[in-house]
C-alpha cells in the first residue's frame, strides 16, 4: 500500500485506488471523462511488484498504454454517461498497464478483457446522491483488472468482442459510439498528453467556476457577505453533474465536492478550496452555507464548448491577438502553478466582443496547451467565432 503495510495484489490495488480517488486530486481527461491514472497506475504498481525485476521505464510505458486505451474508449462515447466511466473504461486501461507488465501475449490479454468486463461495476447514482461508495468505486474495477490478469494468465477464457459485440461494452454502458478516428491516432496521440491537472480538491467540473469566482473576487474585492446572488452559466454536462444545489446541512465530502454552490462558496470564504474544507467541521460551516444558498447554476444549451472548424471552411471577424513569449525561469520555477490573476491571457478573453476570432502567436510551442475547455468555452459564450493558433489547445 502507498501509506505502508502490506495485502494481496487485487487489495492492495483497490485500496491504492481508492486513496487516489477519495480526495478528487486526481488527474483527469475531459474528453474522455474519466480518471485514468486511478486504475491504471495501482494495478500497474501492484503487477510490477508481484512480477519483480522491471525497470521504471517499462512501467512508465505500461502505464502510460493504460491510459491510452481507458481514455480512446472514452473519447469515443457519444452518449450522455450514465455508468461511472473512472471505474468501467478503467478497468480495461487497467487490465492493459498490468497486462503489459505481465508480459502477456495477444490471447491472454484479450482473454484478461474479457475477464475483466464480467466484472467491471459503477452507475452514477452514488455520483449523483453523494455516497461514500462513490470513491471505492474505481477502487473495486482496479480490483477486478489486478484479478482478471491473474485468472488469465492461468488460462481462463474470457469473451473476446468486449467492446463492440452484441452485449459489449459500448452498447450496454455508453450507448452511441465512434471508434474510427481513435483508431486512426493511435501510435500518433497519446492520450496521457491530454491529462488536466487539478489545481483543487473537488470535482473537475467544478474548477472553471471556482477559478472564475477568485477571479472576480481579487479583481474586484469582493466581500463574501456582500454577494446577494449569484449565477453560474454552465453546459449541460456541468449542470447534469456538478449543479446539484447545497440541500444538506450536514453534506458528505463526497456531495460537497461535487457541488458547484459549495466549493463555489468556500473558495469565496477562504480565497481557496483545499482537502481541508472537506473535513467534518468545515463542511458544516454556516458562513460557507449562508453564501451556497445565494449562488445558483443555470443550465444554458448554447454552451457546448469549442468545436473544430471542417477542414475549408473558414470564419471572418475582428481579430482579437496574442503573442506569448517564452517564459523567464528566474522569474517562475518550473511547475509553479500560475493562479488565475497572473495568467494574463485570461484577462485577453474578458475583452471577447460578438464575433471576435482569436488570433494567437504561442511560437509553435506544444509542450503547454496555451487554451483549455473551460476558458475556450467562456470565449464561446461571450459570442467568439473560433480560435487561430500557432501552438496548441489542451483538451
Amino acid at each position: 500500500l502507498v501509506l505502508g503495510g502490506k495485502l494481496p495484489a487485487p487489495s492492495a490495488a483497490m485500496m491504492n485506488s481508492f486513496m487516489l480517488h477519495n480526495q478528487e486530486f486526481d488527474c483527469v481527461h475531459d474528453g474522455a471523462v474519466l480518471h485514468p491514472f486511478t486504475t491504471a497506475l495501482p494495478v500497474a504498481i501492484a503487477v510490477a511488484e508481484a512480477k519483480g525485476r522491471l525497470t521504471g521505464r517499462e512501467l512508465l510505458t505500461a502505464v502510460a498504454l493504460g491510459v491510452d486505451v481507458s481514455c480512446s474508449i472514452g473519447v469515443s462515447s457519444r452518449s450522455p454517461m450514465s455508468f461511472f466511466r473512472p471505474g468501467t473504461a478503467g478497468a480495461f486501461g487497467a487490465v492493459a498497464a498490468g497486462g503489459k507488465l505481465a508480459r502477456m501475449d495477444e490471447k491472454t490479454m484479450i482473454n484478461a478483457m474479457g475477464v475483466v468486463y464480467s466484472q467491471i461495476c459503477g452507475t452514477l447514482q452514488p455520483h449523483h446522491e453523494g455516497a461514500m461508495v462513490v470513491s471505492m468505486q474505481t477502487g473495486f474495477n482496479a480490483r477486478a483488472a489486478a484479478t482478471a490478469i491473474a485468472l488469465a494468465e492461468e488460462g481462463i477464457i474470457g469473451a473476446s468482442a468486449v467492446l463492440e459485440g452484441q452485449y459489449g461494452y459500448f452498447r450496454l454502458f455508453e450507448g452511441e459510439y465512434e471508434v474510427d478516428d481513435v483508431v486512426e491516432s493511435l501510435g500518433k496521440i497519446w492520450q496521457v498528453e491530454r491529462i488536466a491537472h487539478k489545481p483543487f480538491p473537488c470535482g473537475r467540473l467544478t474548477q472553471g467556476v471556482v477559478e472564475a469566482a477568485l477571479t472576480l473576487q481579487n479583481e474586484y474585492g469582493i466581500d463574501p457577505q456582500d454577494v446577494e446572488e449569484c449565477e453560474a452559466l454552465v453546459s449541460p454536462l456541468v449542470e447534469r453533474l456538478v449543479g446539484r444545489p447545497l440541500d444538506h446541512e450536514n453534506p458528505s465530502a463526497q456531495y460537497a465536492k461535487l457541488s458547484i454552490p459549495f466549493v463555489v462558496a468556500t473558495a469565496l470564504v477562504r480565497n481557496s478550496v483545499f482537502i481541508t474544507d472537506f473535513w467534518k467541521d468545515t463542511l458544516v460551516d454556516p458562513q460557507v452555507h449562508s453564501l451556497a444558498q445565494r449562488i445558483r447554476v443555470i443550465r444554458d444549451p448554447q454552451i457546448l464548448g469549442p468545436l473544430p472548424r471542417t477542414p475549408g471552411r473558414s470564419i471572418c471577424g475582428p481579430a482579437l491577438t496574442m503573442q506569448f513569449m517564452p517564459k523567464r525561469e528566474d522569474l517562475h520555477s518550473s511547475g509553479e502553478y500560475q493562479g488565475p490573476e497572473r495568467q494574463l491571457h485570461r484577462h485577453a478573453l474578458y475583452h471577447t466582443q460578438e464575433g471576435d476570432v482569436m488570433v494567437v502567436d504561442a511560437r509553435g510551442d506544444m509542450s503547454s496547451g496555451v487554451f483549455g475547455e473551460m476558458m475556450l468555452t467562456y470565449f464561446c459564450g461571450q459570442g467568439g467565432q473560433g480560435v487561430i493558433i500557432d501552438g496548441c489547445i489542451r483538451d
